[in-house]
């Protein structure tokens, strides 16, 4: 892969065809299987839905970019790209109701 991975968040576009909902625990559970997921931040919501996946690490990130990149997440074709993001935390604002923490769901 020639992308460069630059730390643990993760920016996903997922080219929503239909308007399908897509809610933090779909990107939780779609994400999770390769890292511990810290927060998920979904910051747009169109016919491109656009979010960040934070990880515990950047090994957790690289993994799910390589295996979710360009994965189909709809019947009617829609996919989602991945791309490294610049930033190396998520940082939610009070009461964002587009982002979840989940190290503050575990305590």
């Amino acid at each position: 892969m020639d992308s460069q991975l630059y730390g643990p968040v993760l920016l996903v576009c997922i080219y929503n065809k239909l308007g399908n909902i897509i809610t933090h625990d779909y990107f939780y559970q779609m994400f999770s299987q390769y890292g511990e997921i810290v927060k998920v931040l979904i910051f747009e919501k169109a016919k491109v839905w656009k979010t960040f996946v934070e990880f515990t690490n950047v090994h957790s990130a690289n993994a799910a970019l390589i295996n979710l990149n360009n994965h189909v997440v709809f019947e009617d074709g829609s996919k989602m790209n991945i791309f490294s993001s610049k930033l190396r935390h998520i940082k939610l604002q009070n009461y964002n109701l587009g982002g979840v923490n989940y190290e503050e769901l575990k305590t």
